[in-house]
């Protein structure tokens, strides 16, 4: 289990990097300590005692000889704190570098496929793609990363391609462009959302106060219908919002949002491959407006802490509600399990994390790297090809959150994070209060006022003061 981003070494790897700075760590406090006993040698040693019979020492160590190895010792603990400083920004360099290098290859190989796909007279020119693609995962095994060929790696680096490939092929002439994914995306998904309704739920389940990550987790799954595992008699696409009561009287809110629920295009459900297009395409979508609404009817203040917290595609909406909700709401973090990487960022100082499963497919479909930052945190885990089938399972990410709580734990890659969780959740004693609500495209639902009953005819457009939103993929 790795952490990547976060404030100063840009990866901490536990595998092999952190093992080595722990224990060049390890030895400069021992070499520290050591100095510290010869100093205190030292002042014995110096201090006058008086004898009646005075005899010699049996061997020559006095005072200035036990500062001296204590003066040694010591710089050689602030050589090995030398070591690790220099280890790990070596790590951070080499990351730097290679991502700016995979960054390229992926672009040209994605604008190559559209050329090939545009042009069928010219698809022997395809050929070259396959090898930059491969030669491009070659090249990160042999840089230091020896999973590049095999799980994680290869997928992400074929979607470019064959978005670009499958874009350049329907009807019409079009530009080759960086973003072939997101292009595609856009031309599935295209034109304005349906019209879509927000319905409460009258008689809610009382989750539970979460006091950590892997708790938030365990109240995603409950978002989800029974039929994919949640709690029964939840409506499809739930939202659920939680107004925690600290022992001190504040407030914080939790917002745990499901992922995809149909296959369909443009049905009732909102959770749908409709919504997964338009976040990808950085397009307005009905899910993260129904975050917003959500917020809104909850009662939540613009002066309390919120975190958003999804699934799959829970966390893209996540991450798009977030950006939406700037100026709004104060949305101090943002929590996705297995979600892929969305084209539009949240506000700085917003702490994100992204909790990924190697084995987990899902995540390598937005076709890029894991986008990590100062507050933008990816903490990964592998649990190894017999368990493929279950990598995307939303247990499977509540037991990585509960390993990375107890093995990553001091990371200064997870504390700014952890701080707004804490600010969020509370300490112990804190109570729940919930509340859920469904986004729904139903022609019932959207003609009748929830409330009262009566008809009308709305959309659930984004609010007044995130108008100018989209959500990405």
């Amino acid at each position: 289990m790795r952490a990547v981003g976060g404030p100063g070494p840009t990866v901490v790897e536990l595998r092999d990097l952190d093992a080595a700075a722990a224990a060049l760590g390890a030895a400069g406090r021992a070499l520290r300590g050591c100095a510290a006993d010869l100093r205190a040698v030292a002042r014995a040693v110096d201090a006058p005692v008086l004898l009646l019979e005075p005899e010699p020492a049996p061997y020559p160590f006095d005072a200035a000889r036990a500062e001296a190895l204590a003066s040694t010792a010591g710089s050689a603990a602030a050589r090995a704190d030398d070591l690790v400083r220099r280890l790990r920004r070596v790590v951070e360099l080499y990351v730097e570098a290679e991502s700016w290098v995979a960054r390229t290859l992926r672009e040209v190989a994605g604008v190559q496929a559209q050329v090939v796909g545009e042009l069928p007279g010219v698809w022997a020119a395809g050929a070259p793609v396959v090898p930059v693609v491969v030669a491009a995962a070659a090249g990160r095994a042999v840089a230091g990363d020896p999973r590049a060929l095999v799980g994680e790696q290869v997928p992400s680096w074929l979607v470019g391609p064959t978005a670009g490939f499958l874009r350049g092929a329907l009807p019409g002439g079009r530009v080759p462009v960086r973003d072939p994914l997101g292009a595609l995306a856009g031309e599935v998904a295209g034109g304005d959302p349906v019209p879509t309704a927000l319905v409460p739920r009258p008689d809610p389940p009382g989750l539970p106060a979460p006091r950590s990550v892997a708790d938030v987790l365990r109240n995603v799954s409950a978002s989800y219908p029974e039929a994919h595992g949640g709690a029964p008699g939840t409506a499809p696409s739930t939202i659920s919002v939680q107004r925690l009561t600290h022992p001190d009287g504040s407030h914080g809110w939790v917002v745990e949002i499901p992922g995809t629920q149909s296959a369909a295009f443009g049905g009732d459900v909102a959770t749908d491959m409709t919504t997964n297009a338009r976040l990808v395409a950085g397009l307005p979508d009905d899910m993260s407006s129904g975050v917003l609404h959500a917020l809104r009817d909850a009662g939540v203040p613009p002066d309390e802490p919120v975190l958003l917290a999804g699934h799959s595609q829970g966390g893209m909406v996540a991450v798009a509600a977030a950006s939406l909700a700037a100026g709004a709401y104060d949305v101090r973090a943002v929590l996705t399990a297995g979600s892929p990487d969305v084209p539009r960022a949240v506000p700085a100082g917003v702490q994100v994390r992204h909790y990924r499963i190697d084995e987990d497919l899902v995540p390598q479909t937005d076709g890029r790297p894991n986008a990590v930052g100062r507050d933008v945190v990816v903490v990964r885990r592998s649990i190894g090809a017999a368990h493929l089938a279950h990598a995307h399972s939303l247990e499977q990410y509540v037991r990585t959150a509960e390993l990375a709580d107890s093995r990553l734990a001091g990371s200064p890659a997870l504390r700014g994070f952890d701080a707004e969780l804490a600010r969020v959740l509370g300490p112990p004693g804190t109570t729940a209060q919930t509340r859920q609500f469904s986004v729904t495209r139903a022609p019932d639902a959207v003609a009748t006022d929830p409330t009262t009953g009566r008809r009308r005819v709305p959309r659930l457009d984004p609010a007044p003061e995130v108008r100018s939103g989209g959500s990405p993929g």
